[in-house]
C-alpha cells in the first residue's frame, strides 16, 4: 500500500507538470475510480490535457470521447477533428475511424467537416 500510495503521488506530480503519458495513466486510473468511484469527466479532462501537450494517443482517445459520449458531449465532428489531430501525428487505429465516420456522411458534409477543420484549433 506504500508503494501504492507513493507511485499515485508520483503520476499526480508528473501530470501536474504536463507530462503527458502521466495524464493519460492518470485518465485510466480515474476512469476505473482512483479516488473512490469511477471519474469519467476528470478522466476526458486529463485526456484532453495529454493530447494538447501533444500526445497522438490522447488524441485519439479525446475522439473516442466525443464519439461515445464518454466524460465529453457527443460529438461525431469534433470526434473527426480530433482523429485527424491524432492520424496526421501517425495513429494508425485514428485513421480507420476517420474512414469509419467518412464512410457515414455525404461527400457535402465531409467536404464541409474538412473545410472546417483546416481552420480547427484543438482545445
Amino acid at each position: 500500500a506504500k508503494f501504492d500510495a507513493s507511485a499515485r503521488a508520483a503520476i499526480d506530480a508528473a501530470a501536474k507538470l504536463g507530462h503527458a503519458p502521466s495524464m493519460k495513466s492518470l485518465a485510466e486510473l480515474y476512469l476505473i475510480g482512483y479516488k473512490a468511484k469511477p471519474d469519467p469527466i476528470t478522466a476526458a479532462k486529463l485526456t484532453n490535457r495529454a493530447a494538447l501537450a501533444g500526445d497522438p494517443e490522447a488524441g485519439e482517445r479525446v475522439g473516442d470521447n466525443y464519439l461515445d459520449s464518454l466524460g465529453a458531449p457527443a460529438s461525431r465532428e469534433q470526434a473527426y477533428f480530433w482523429y485527424s489531430f491524432a492520424a496526421q501525428k501517425g495513429r494508425r487505429g485514428a485513421m480507420r475511424k476517420l474512414e469509419k465516420i467518412e464512410q457515414d456522411w455525404t461527400s457535402k458534409q465531409l467536404r464541409e467537416v474538412q473545410e472546417r477543420l483546416r481552420e480547427w484549433v484543438p482545445a
